[in-house]
């Protein structure tokens, strides 16, 4: 058996297998994680939204160094039905 590594090649598979969904869990567990996180006399909607915005910003640091997403014409209609 095999195991399968995801690397940057692999964002087709990852978009047609879990489509927008992925990105929402994505972004719920980093919520969570900020949250978890927090001390808890920090346990603000504002310090929450800071450690949100400090994920987001590493994240794209990760993309600008390499990382693409598949454009919609490599998506195949097929795993989602016709996109619009």
């Amino acid at each position: 058996m095999t195991m399968h590594t995801f690397e940057n090649t692999d964002s087709k598979f990852l978009w047609t297998t879990f489509g927008p969904t992925l990105v929402d869990r994505f972004m719920r567990t980093s919520l969570q994680f900020c949250w978890l996180s927090l001390p808890d006399k920090q346990k603000t909607i504002d310090e929450l939204e800071k450690c949100f915005r400090a994920e987001l910003a590493n994240a794209l640091v990760e993309y600008q160094k390499g990382y693409t997403f598949p454009s919609p014409s490599e998506i195949e209609s097929d795993s989602f039905g016709k996109l619009v």
